[in-house]
């Protein structure tokens, strides 16, 4: 069946407005992750809740993320998960701490933060 005309104009408009939503949401996403640990990070793996795996490796080719050190953490436009989960690795010994179910469509910055009283690590949102 061929498209009427008239509607053209309308489903170019529905186009586009789809695309803008769609990066504006992935935009959303967009973070500064910040190290408040006290400890250097060498791995960090950020992936959709719904997936049974990690994706590739955020620092591989900046290397450790020094304590006190922020990273832009910026998804693809097609990102449109709501949840996601988030894996770290530490430099010296330690247990890898995973955070899971982490809604970043409302947060501008994630810092991770670790209480050696405690032997907890939190994120704190902003």
């Amino acid at each position: 069946m061929k498209t009427p005309t008239y509607l053209l104009p309308l489903l170019a408009i529905f186009t586009v407005l789809t695309f803008s939503a769609a990066a504006e949401e992935a935009e959303l996403l967009d973070f500064e992750l910040v190290n408040g640990t006290g400890w250097a990070i060498k791995e960090i793996y950020i992936s959709p809740s719904a997936v049974d795996n990690w994706q590739k490796n955020i620092l591989a080719q900046l290397g450790p993320m020094s304590d006190g050190q922020s990273l832009p953490i910026e998804f693809s436009p097609d990102s449109n998960t709501a949840k996601w989960d988030m894996k770290i690795v530490w430099v010296d010994e330690g247990e890898d701490v995973v955070w899971q179910n982490l809604d970043l469509s409302n947060l501008s910055k994630l810092t991770l933060r670790y209480n050696p009283e405690t032997n907890e690590t939190s994120v704190e949102a902003e």
